[in-house]
């Protein structure tokens, strides 16, 4: 069994980072894991705080690939061709962000061509800083997926909401 993921992973701050390095190290375990991470997450300009990096800490890392700039296309082939070269069963994407959309779209289009099925890990269906065009983006890239993770009751409702009432929607609450 070969799975890939993509999603932040240290030395990325904050609690989704710290989920998929911990997600990663124990899905290592089980299978056999490809973790791709970002080479740039988010331009200074859009990022809050002084960095979106942790300081420095003994922290142990999944193997990663720090790949994916979701403001540079060329990191977007390169990614597809990675996971392509890897070859998994299937693809594990954490959503949280209607700002990844286009980056997350373009792999979602190549990875269904070739029939690998894309399961999306949704933290948030929609943003909470929330623009008008946040729910068209979500539906457009959330629809694509083969299979959904939520971690709550209240994110299956607002996921159902976008994408098919049929869809394969498991709820697992964050550990």
């Amino acid at each position: 069994m070969k799975r890939s993921i993509i999603g932040p992973v240290y030395p990325y701050r904050g609690g989704i980072a710290h989920f998929t390095t911990i997600l990663a190290q124990e899905l290592s375990s089980k299978c056999k894991l490809q973790t791709i991470s970002f080479k740039k997450l988010y331009p200074s300009w859009l990022y809050p705080g002084t960095s979106d990096k942790e300081p420095k800490q003994d922290v142990p890392l999944p193997n990663a690939e720090y790949l994916l700039n979701p403001l540079n296309p060329l990191s977007w082939w390169k990614t597809t061709r990675a996971i392509l070269q890897f070859r998994p069963d299937a693809v594990v994407i954490k959503w949280w962000t209607t700002f990844l959309s286009p980056a997350y779209l373009f792999l979602v289009f190549w990875l269904k061509l070739r029939n690998i099925p894309v399961l999306f890990l949704v933290h948030n269906v929609l943003p909470h800083e929330m623009k008008r065009i946040d729910p068209f983006l979500a539906t457009l890239v959330l629809r694509q997926g083969s299979g959904y993770i939520v971690l709550t009751k209240n994110e299956k409702e607002r996921l159902l909401d976008l994408v098919s009432p049929k869809a394969p929607i498991r709820v697992c609450t964050h550990p």
